[in-house]
């Protein structure tokens, strides 16, 4: 009974869900742009990059939770009934484990299909030409002269990822380091450490006589 009632729980709260996600489209995807921009911006700041974020940041967001407990709830009532009618011989363990795993891979997919359409859309209205020049960004991969890197910058409220090379005369740069997007080119950015200045007072100091 306490399971049955978890599944109808689950039915309910995510197609409420659902449903207000439909009727508030804009509001909705407003806020899960913004926990989405967030995590990726936590994440990067942590120093993981790469498939890692892939699997664990869609299981934070908004999206995967209702769908999660939308499709839990009627993976577990459609199971019950079918057990329910001698459908199926499963033990009701079986169908909590199938319930679990159906709403979580349901709520993963979703979540990582929504949101590689958003940065799509997003990308697609981007021009590089006029969008990368002059943004500061965050080396990746390390740049080297002749051995081009990779940088990540924000365009229009999207992380996007950029093949870099380094812009004539300019030092190597290491990942971590802030750079400044000079031109794009060839589908690749030129790139120089990014100068804050924040050491000069200091220098002119140094050079007033005693």
């Amino acid at each position: 009974m306490l399971l049955l009632s978890l599944y109808v729980g689950g039915l309910v709260l995510g197609g409420g869900l659902l449903a207000a996600s439909a009727l508030m489209g804009d509001a909705d995807h407003d806020a899960d742009h913004d926990l989405d921009h967030d995590l990726d911006h936590d994440a990067d700041h942590g120093g993981h990059v790469g498939a890692a974020d892939a699997v664990w940041l869609p299981i934070l967001s908004i999206r995967f939770w209702t769908f999660f407990l939308a499709f839990f709830g009627l993976t577990g009532l459609t199971l019950e009934g079918m057990r329910a009618v001698g459908l199926i011989g499963a033990t009701w363990a079986v169908v909590l484990a199938l319930a679990l795993v159906t709403g979580a891979g349901a709520g993963w997919l979703v979540s990582r299909l929504l949101r590689g359409l958003k940065q799509e859309k997003v990308s697609s209205e981007v021009v590089p030409e006029q969008d990368y020049v002059g943004k500061a960004a965050e080396v990746l991969l390390d740049v080297a002269p002749g051995d081009p890197g990779l940088v990540r910058l924000d365009v229009k409220g999207v992380s996007i990822d950029v093949s870099a090379v380094l812009a004539d005369d300019a030092e190597a740069l290491r990942r971590g380091q802030k750079v400044i997007v000079l031109a794009y080119e060839q589908g690749k950015v030129k790139v120089a450490r990014f100068e804050t200045g924040e050491h000069e007072p200091a220098r002119e100091r140094r050079r007033e006589p005693a």
